[in-house]
């Protein structure tokens, strides 16, 4: 399936209101991420290199272990966030958070499930394999 990360902005924030960041607007801004190995954080590192910038460059306010936990961390004032879209979609839609677009920065990124095929899989690792299999799958664009 597909996911990409999107840059996420408390409601009300000026962020909130403006709604775009330009590159060099995002290097200066208060920025909660993920921690070091998790695979959001590796695809927003890639993603900045990709738009010619480096994490070094980034003012990071805090790194977090969850999306839960960088939605709170938002919501409380601390900076913009980067999180799924797939996790934070029910959030947007409130009206709770604000997606913000920053030009120039693409963070797609594609989802696998993987298995051993030679093992049976237990009742409800087989039953979302099979609903992944008739689902359609989300789009990759915002």
């Amino acid at each position: 399936a597909g996911d990409m990360l999107v840059l996420v902005a408390p409601k009300g924030s000026e962020w909130a209101k403006k709604r775009k960041l330009s590159l060099a607007e995002l290097r200066r801004t208060p920025l909660v991420v993920r921690e070091v190995e998790s695979g959001s954080r590796w695809c927003l590192q890639k993603g900045l290199e990709s738009a010619g910038i480096a994490w070094s460059d980034l003012n990071i306010a805090v790194e977090l272990g969850s999306n839960a936990a960088i939605c709170d961390a938002v919501r409380r004032g601390m900076g913009l966030g980067f999180v799924s879209r797939l996790a934070v979609q029910q959030d947007i839609k409130a009206g709770e958070l604000v997606a913000i677009d920053v030009a120039g920065l693409k963070l797609e990124r594609r989802l696998y499930v993987t298995y051993d095929r030679r093992r049976p899989l237990a009742p409800p690792a087989q039953a979302f394999l099979n609903y992944l299999d008739t689902a359609k799958a989300p789009a990759m664009s915002a």
